[in-house]
């Protein structure tokens, strides 16, 4: 399966016209380059550069909410909070943050797939 990345400075209003209003999961990842930054993790290392796994019975409006989080600090996604407590815009810049989703037929099938890349 390939897995295609978006650049989250580069979602644009009308680039947003593709992401599907469906249910489904989503993942954020730091990465340079195109390229995954290693994260120490407490299990072990962490090679895809994962910072955030979510799921949402309308993908669009959740991924929207979650760049208005990263880009304008709004504070009506989870990620705002990860941001701030970790201290995350002192690490990563705003064009190393990358997001993919899935589309899927329920809510109930992204809430049991969440964490699956």
């Amino acid at each position: 399966m390939v897995i295609t990345w978006y650049k989250i400075k580069d979602l644009t209003d009308s680039e947003n016209r593709n992401i599907p209003e469906d249910p489904g999961i989503y993942f954020v990842r730091w990465a340079r380059n195109g390229s995954p930054v290693h994260i120490p993790r407490l299990g072990g290392q962490d090679n895809k550069g994962i910072l955030y796994i979510g799921s949402s019975k309308n993908i669009r409006e959740r991924i929207e909410r979650l760049i208005n989080a990263i880009v304008n600090d709004g504070k009506n996604h989870t990620i705002y909070k990860t941001k701030i407590f970790c201290s995350i815009s002192k690490l990563i810049k705003l064009e190393e943050y990358e997001i993919t989703w899935e589309k899927l037929k329920t809510h109930e099938e992204a809430r049991g797939k969440n964490g699956q890349l």
